[in-house]
């Protein structure tokens, strides 16, 4: 371990898997918003998205 540059401190890594959460949680939204609209499409434009 004292040749392993890639040791985190445990605060970085909780910092780390916080965003990674909020990230997460932001994307599932953005998600959820697009297949509304793509919801709202005609069939033949809802394919030409997809």
């Amino acid at each position: 371990m004292a040749r392993d540059r890639h040791v985190f401190d445990e605060a970085l890594v909780q910092q780390i898997a916080q965003e990674a959460d909020t990230l997460a949680s932001h994307r599932g939204r953005q998600r959820e918003a697009l297949e509304l609209c793509l919801e709202r499409l005609q069939q033949d434009a809802r394919m030409l998205v997809l």
